[in-house]
């Protein structure tokens, strides 16, 4: 594919190059139609929408998407007119799922690249389709969401047994008051309570 890089002439990248550093992507010929599309996003629409890679390619890229924003998107020329914008995609056979999403025109054949990426559903999603580090570009601010989500739970589980260790050490400490050290019957202090609840 022909990207029309500026200052650059034009940059040709092979589909793995391109798959590479976007996994998320979608090629699109003059017509919406879908001529490639990214590893990873063929694996998250199998997974959502039951759209295996075959049915992909050659589909109609807005019947699979809806770009809502800056402006309702449903050809490849009001995509062009959004180059260098934020878009805001959602698939329409999962449409609780919000992506973002930035488009380039190609020099030749009037078609479209677009590149997604993941919104604040991330987390969800990457559980749910099983995604992992490698499915995603090394440059991808999912990847380092990924791993704050981690710490976060790492963090929270910690925190919850730190707080069961101090309620048994608290209980512990309780019970031994009550008792004889020697022993381990209950002292003059249990005998009290024991009595003070009982009348």
């Amino acid at each position: 594919m022909t990207l029309a890089a500026s200052g650059l002439g034009n940059l040709t990248l092979s589909p793995a190059s391109l798959d590479a550093l976007a996994p998320m992507h979608i090629v699109l010929d003059g017509d919406g139609m879908v001529r490639q599309a990214g590893s990873t996003l063929c694996k998250l629409l199998a997974k959502l929408a039951g759209t295996p890679e075959a049915k992909l390619v050659g589909a109609n890229a807005f019947d699979l998407l809806e770009i809502r924003r800056p402006h309702a998107v449903t050809s490849v020329a009001l995509l062009a007119e959004c180059f260098g914008q934020r878009l805001d995609l959602r698939l329409k056979s999962f449409p609780e799922m919000r992506m973002r999403g930035q488009a380039l025109p190609i020099a030749q054949g009037g078609g479209a690249f677009l590149n997604i990426s993941l919104g604040v559903s991330f987390a969800e999603t990457v559980e749910r389709c099983d995604l992992t580090l490698s499915d995603f570009s090394p440059c991808d601010s999912t990847i380092e969401l990924l791993y704050l989500r981690e710490a976060i739970v790492a963090v929270s589980q910690e925190s919850q047994n730190l707080t069961n260790r101090l309620i048994l050490a608290e209980q512990a400490a309780q019970a031994q008051a009550k008792s004889d050290a020697l022993t381990g019957l209950a002292n003059r202090r249990r005998f009290d309570r024991y009595f003070d609840a009982e009348w």
